[in-house]
Order: C-alpha cells, then sequence, then structure tokens
C-alpha cells in the first residue's frame, strides 16, 4: 500500500517535469514575441533599443524570464496536482471542501493573466520613468558642482 503512494508520488512528478520542460521549449520558441510584450512599454516611451554591456546579457535574461515564467504558469498544474493527490486520503464527506480549492485555482489563473496584461507593463513604466528622472536630477547636481 506505501509503494502506491510512492508511485503515486514519482508519476506526479514526472508529469510537472514534463510539464516544466514543455513549458520551456515553448516559451524559448516565442522569446522574442514575448520579451517585446513585455518590453513594450519602455521602447515606446523612452527607448528605441536596449544595451548590452556583456556578451552574454541577453542570453541570462532569456534563460531567466523562460524559466520564472514557466514556473509561474506551472503554479497551478502543480496545485493541482498536490489535491489530486491528497483527495486519495480524504473522506467522501470531505470531498466536498475541494470545489473551494478549485476555485481558488481559478481565481489564481485569473490574477496571473490580469497582473501580466493589465498590471506589469506599467509597473515597469512607473520604475523606468522614476529612475529617468533621479539620474536627470542628478546629472543636474553633478553638473551644477563641477
Amino acid at each position: 500500500m506505501f509503494s502506491f503512494h510512492i508511485y503515486n508520488i514519482v508519476i506526479r512528478c514526472f508529469y510537472l517535469l514534463y510539464s516544466f520542460v514543455l513549458l520551456v521549449f515553448v516559451f524559448y520558441i516565442y522569446i522574442n514575441n514575448l520579451c517585446f510584450f513585455i518590453f513594450k512599454p519602455l521602447l515606446t516611451i523612452y527607448l528605441s533599443s536596449f544595451i548590452y554591456t556583456n556578451l552574454l546579457d541577453l542570453f541570462y535574461l532569456y534563460i531567466q524570464l523562460i524559466l520564472l515564467i514557466s514556473f509561474i504558469f506551472l503554479l497551478p498544474y502543480l496545485i493541482y496536482q498536490i489535491i489530486n493527490f491528497l483527495t486519495v486520503g480524504i473522506f467522501f464527506s470531505r470531498k466536498r471542501y475541494l470545489i473551494i480549492l478549485y476555485f481558488l485555482i481559478f481565481i489564481y489563473i485569473f490574477f496571473l493573466f490580469y497582473l501580466i496584461f493589465s498590471i506589469f507593463p506599467y509597473i515597469l513604466l512607473l520604475i523606468y520613468k522614476y529612475t529617468y528622472f533621479f539620474i536627470l536630477q542628478l546629472e543636474n547636481i553633478i553638473s551644477f558642482n563641477l
């Protein structure tokens, strides 16, 4: 009986690993579109292009972005696998409470897409505006003191 649970965990971990690798490959294929979507507010307002000071900066950026977004998109599936593993040991009278957990997964996915498509570009824009204004003030102070 104990070996059944270990086998179940191994199979679920294999599904998670397979899904993560598949997401990494899919996001690797569309990395240019993904980067354009994330950095579009910065490119339209202030910058015309990005400057890379090291040869591998762009490569590291791509890898980190791919891994982060793949993990974010994998989180609902991870929660789903954990819930399905735990449902084997739950009594039938308590399984109706799992609807709340499925609803929370739906809320997470909705919030994730809202965050990525609505709020994240504006946060990047505000951060860039603040740093740009700070750099301008710093340049004025330095030039004034000289």
